[in-house]
């Protein structure tokens, strides 16, 4: 299952917390005993982009361990290689000391 695209989600709840900040400056001026409607739902967008940026982190982080394993993984696995790669030189030269004797 792929993860759902959290950074337009990001921006367009940015986009209404700057718009609902814009709207209770406005009522401020304009209607200052309207102002608890207004700030509810300024306060509303601030908590959903709080919990949208905290699942964003956790992600990110997430990530980056999985990167970081990968990393590890194929440096592991590169060194599988090589030693694969020289056994048969090692094998050789324990068969020619084991022909030589002590």
């Amino acid at each position: 299952m792929e993860a759902e695209d959290l950074s337009q989600e990001a921006v367009r709840v940015h986009r209404l917390l700057r718009a609902a900040g814009l709207d209770l400056l406005d009522c401020l001026v304009h209607n200052p005993f309207d102002h608890p409607t207004k700030l509810r739902r300024f306060a509303q967008l601030t908590e959903n982009l709080a919990a949208l940026l905290h699942r964003m982190r956790a992600r990110e982080a997430r990530a980056l361990v999985e990167q970081r394993l990968r990393q590890d993984i194929e440096a592991k696995q590169d060194f599988v290689r090589e030693l694969t790669a020289k056994l048969p030189g090692l094998r050789s030269r324990a068969a020619a000391l084991a022909v030589q004797g002590p």
